[in-house]
């Protein structure tokens, strides 16, 4: 039972990591850019758009450890 559920966190781990380092951050950077310059344009808006896209493989890797970690303990225990 332990590795059933340690093989769903480490799945659950990878997508919320993808879900977040690359929908959330990575194509959401880029579609607040576009947005701004399509738009009334915000040097802020743009800065953050930025910043989100140089932090989204960070970010994605923490979200991802956070479930994934615990399940490979599980697993291999």
């Amino acid at each position: 039972m332990k590795k059933i559920i340690g093989i769903t966190l480490i799945g659950f781990g990878v997508s919320i990591g993808l879900y977040f380092g690359l929908w959330v951050c990575f194509f959401g950077g880029i579609i607040e850019i576009v947005d701004q310059i399509k738009g009334n344009v915000e040097a802020v808006s743009i800065a953050w758009g930025i910043v989100k896209i140089v932090f989204s493989s960070f970010i994605g890797t923490v979200f991802g450890l956070i479930f994934a970690v615990p399940g490979f303990v599980l697993v291999t225990d």
